[in-house]
């Protein structure tokens, strides 16, 4: 069992916050644990709570995930009584108050301190609490309770940030085991790339390249930085390299933690397809140049292109896959004009002693 981490449970919060952000845009982080939603701007879009709440649970069910959750028209009420474990709708503030009244003081969100005080005054209850006037307690027990109990049924939030996904993908993992073998590795890192294809996917974007950081246990972390002829995003394409690297790969010691990282982000560029060129093979020219180089390293391949030099030994050299060839034509070889479209053909004059000299010049003008 592995021990508690707020910083991984506030990391994997943010992850969710960045998969439901696709279906609902007010949110709202309360780490390390919470996510408070704003619904009703989404009403327009979903028609209805029920379409809208159908298109959230299948993203939560993907992630399998444990939650509780509570609707309610004030934010500060849906957060106590998500925590309470309430699992349900409160659309009205009758009803809100009603679930409210029924949590002990320790689950109205009050500090440590606060709940102390009222238990020694024999209120246990929030009925209780709630049947006082607010004036008295905000004498006895000090303005912050009494403004924390107004914002139970008021329905502005407090000044919070909005969450915005991030630009590039990160995201970590805590293994719950440790993991001495490098082959095994490719189970929990098929998963993150698989998480990696779902952010790029909603942004209609690929990487050139990723880094994945294997955190050993007390000895330096080991960095893998994989390349790929093409950019790619799909989680299949990537993960036949990471194999590879991690074939050749020598641990010094069990790895305790994943990073996986994407720190370069391209637009998509569809490609184009011929209509008549029939079927072709599964692997794009960028993606057999990929696994190429994840097998035999980037220096053994390479692709030839052509030198102004009239030794044939020194006519080639080598160059990077898929790099424009740099050869130019020598000033002699190179014609003196474009060509010129006649719709008829034309007779030359008789008596020209140079035909071929004679159509230059006419070319030329």
């Amino acid at each position: 069992m592995a021990d508690y981490d707020e910083q991984a449970e506030t990391a994997r919060l943010h992850q969710l916050a960045t998969l439901l952000y696709q279906v609902s845009a007010d949110i709202f982080p309360y780490p390390p644990d919470g996510l408070l939603i704003k619904v009703s701007p989404m009403l327009k879009l979903y028609g209805s709570l029920d379409n809208y709440w159908h298109h959230l649970l299948p993203v939560l069910a993907a992630e399998s995930v444990d939650y509780h959750f509570a609707l309610s028209p004030f934010p500060e009420a849906a957060r106590q009584l998500a925590r309470a474990g309430a699992d349900r709708g409160f659309l009205t503030a009758e009803t809100t108050k009603e679930a409210l009244s029924a949590l002990g003081v320790h689950g109205l969100g009050l500090t440590p301190k606060q709940v102390l005080q009222l238990e020694r005054m024999g209120i246990r209850q929030a009925s209780q609490l709630f049947a006082l006037p607010l004036d008295s307690l905000g004498q006895r027990f000090g303005k912050p309770m009494t403004a924390h109990l107004r914002g139970l049924t008021e329905s502005i939030t407090a000044q919070q940030t909005s969450f915005r996904p991030p630009e590039h993908f990160h995201q970590s993992l805590e293994l719950m085991h440790e993991i001495a073998n490098s082959q095994t590795l490719c189970f929990p890192l098929q998963r993150m790339l698989k998480e990696m294809e779902k952010f790029l996917h909603v942004r209609e974007a690929v990487t050139p390249s990723i880094v994945v950081v294997l955190t050993q246990r007390e000895q330096e972390d080991k960095v893998l930085e994989i390349s790929a002829a093409a950019p790619e995003s799909a989680a299949s394409r990537w993960m036949p390299l990471l194999q590879l690297h991690l074939e050749k790969l020598k641990l010094d010691a069990p790895v305790t933690h994943l990073r996986l990282d994407a720190n370069t982000l391209l637009p998509r560029q569809s490609p184009t397809q011929d209509l008549f060129a029939g079927k072709r093979g599964q692997l794009t020219p960028g993606e057999l140049v990929s696994l190429m180089q994840a097998k035999a390293g980037k220096e053994g391949v390479y692709s030839l292109t052509l030198e102004n030099d009239h030794r044939p030994e020194r006519a080639f050299r080598r160059q990077l896959p898929f790099a424009p060839c740099q050869q130019t034509l020598p000033t002699h070889l190179r014609p003196p004009c474009g060509f010129a479209y006649c719709a008829a053909p034309a007779v030359f004059p008789a008596g020209v002693a140079d035909p071929a000299g004679a159509y230059q010049r006419w070319l030329v003008g």
